[in-house]
């Protein structure tokens, strides 16, 4: 992401912190419901294997993806909202630079 936005030196003179931010918070909350929703659709599809139901994989799978995609996606925006609800523009700046110059 650090391609995305200007690198600075300081935390204090970081730019688009709130957008930094959000956007970071956004896709990883995405990626996140992606990835639980795709195992609770997986699980569905086993359960309906082992009852002997007929079942396909891939709706489940792709349909529990798309659902925990948008919770995901929900509860990481309330999230960051709630998180950062009257702080100051230096604790958005200083997330925000944190944030483009870690290496993880």
């Amino acid at each position: 992401m650090s391609e995305l936005f200007p690198r600075v030196d300081y935390a204090e003179d970081q730019k688009y912190a709130r957008t930094i931010l959000v956007t970071h918070s956004l896709h990883r909350g995405f990626v996140t419901g992606a990835i639980f929703g795709g195992v609770s659709g997986s699980v569905l599809s086993l359960r309906n294997i082992i009852r002997k139901t007929p079942a396909n994989f891939l709706p489940h799978l792709v349909r529990g993806s798309a659902v925990g995609s948008v919770c995901g996606l929900g509860v990481l925006a309330v999230g960051t909202q709630a998180r950062m609800w009257g702080r100051d523009e230096y604790a958005w700046q200083d997330r925000a630079y944190r944030l483009l110059r870690n290496r993880g």
